[in-house]
Formats: structure tokens, C-alpha cells, sequence
């Protein structure tokens, strides 16, 4: 039985500000310099729909994303990092036998994440925070025949215009005299239903992504 996660959403997200916010008030007492980073990112991501019906077999490849990051770092571990990324969701199903339904969908995504550092100018890194984001375009098809009980899932399928949910990941980041260059991997968990209820007759409809991402920044610091 999936476990309904709809009343832990706030609780996620004062955790996700909180805790930052906990950790940059001890750092406060201590003056650190300021850093400013403004670059590049691109990387790949893996999708997959957490589906409300039975599928005996659900596909993914790795598709490429770029995108545009800003961070700024004010205190000794903790930091924030704003992003703009497009990013591509890709994925097939296999309900039954040779039936299949396979769809792409284009996004404008949003980040905003606290970001735990730990080191000099080899850090490793933590970032976690909520994200949303817009669909710019979607394609979509199947061959679920009309007398299957599968239809009414596939044939109506018509996903929202945009998303939220929250994301966390891992890497590091390397300080150097011509700026920061940084490696991260990354888990996405969409909090809405990309798919809705009434049309499609699925109980849910959240999509994960786990995504691999390299970044260059040009960096801005009082002192560097």
C-alpha cells in the first residue's frame, strides 16, 4: 500500500528552512567572507513516474539538462544556491504485454536550495530545498488498445502545467583561482500529481528524478 505523503509536504519544507537557518545563526557570531558564484551547469537526468496502477515494466534513459546557477556564501558551512535549468522528463511503460505508453516533457525548472559545506577550497557539499518549475511542451503517445482496461489510464492523460515538490543532493566543489567548478548528484520527488485524478482515474502520479550535473562559476569574493 503507498503511504500518502501529502500531510508531510509543510512539515518537509520548515524542516528545509529551519535547519539552515539553525546552523547560519551559530556561524553568525564569526565573520567569514562573503562569495558570490554566477555560471554554467549542465548534466544529465534519469526520470520515472511513481504510477497509481499495475505496470509490468517502466523504461528511462539518461537525457541532457543545462541550466544557469547563482550561489552566494555567507557564513562558514552554510550557503544558498538559486538556479534556472531546462530540463527534459523522459520515460515509457509497459502496462501489459506489447502495450506501451511513452512520453516527454519539457520544463523550465527552479531551484532553490540550502547548501552545507564542508572544507576549504576542496568542500564537500549538501544541497536540499524545494524547487518548482513549468512545462513548456509535452509529446506523448500509446498503442493501448480501446477495449483494454487499460485505456481510460492512457488515452486521457494530459499532464499539468507545472510542478513542485523538493530535492536533495550530494557532490563537491573545488575553489580555484579562475573560479568553482562543481560535481553533484541529485534526487527530485514531485509533490503534485503530474497527471490529474478525475481525468485518468489514477490514485497518483508523482514523478523522480535523479540527476548528474557539472557547474563552473565565476566567483566574486572579498576575499580570494
Amino acid at each position: 500500500m503507498r503511504i500518502k505523503i501529502s500531510k508531510y509536504y509543510q512539515l518537509i519544507l520548515i524542516l528545509a528552512v529551519l535547519i539552515p537557518v539553525a546552523i547560519f545563526g551559530q556561524d553568525a557570531e564569526v565573520s567569514y567572507p562573503k562569495q558570490i558564484g554566477i555560471g554554467l551547469k549542465s548534466g544529465a537526468t534519469y526520470s520515472l513516474l511513481d504510477v497509481g496502477i499495475p505496470v509490468q515494466q517502466t523504461n528511462s534513459s539518461l537525457v541532457p539538462s543545462y541550466g544557469l546557477i547563482f550561489s552566494y556564501i555567507h557564513a562558514k558551512t552554510v550557503g544558498i544556491q538559486l538556479e534556472v535549468n531546462y530540463v527534459t522528463k523522459s520515460w515509457e511503460e509497459n502496462p501489459i504485454g506489447d502495450y506501451f505508453f511513452n512520453a516527454k516533457l519539457n520544463y523550465i525548472e527552479i531551484p532553490m536550495l540550502t547548501t552545507l559545506h564542508f572544507g576549504n577550497r576542496f568542500k564537500f557539499l549538501i544541497n536540499f530545498g524545494p524547487y518548482i518549475s513549468i512545462l513548456l511542451k509535452e509529446e506523448s503517445s500509446h498503442n493501448v488498445a480501446s477495449e483494454s482496461d487499460y485505456f481510460s489510464f492512457y488515452d486521457s492523460r494530459s499532464p499539468r502545467k507545472g510542478d513542485f515538490g523538493i530535492m536533495g543532493g550530494a557532490g563537491f566543489r573545488l575553489q580555484t583561482n579562475i573560479g568553482l567548478i562543481q560535481l553533484e548528484a541529485r534526487y527530485t520527488y514531485g509533490f503534485q500529481n503530474l497527471y490529474d485524478v478525475t481525468e485518468t482515474n489514477l490514485d497518483y502520479s508523482n514523478m523522480t528524478t535523479i540527476g548528474f550535473y557539472l557547474s563552473y562559476q565565476f566567483s566574486f569574493s572579498d576575499d580570494f
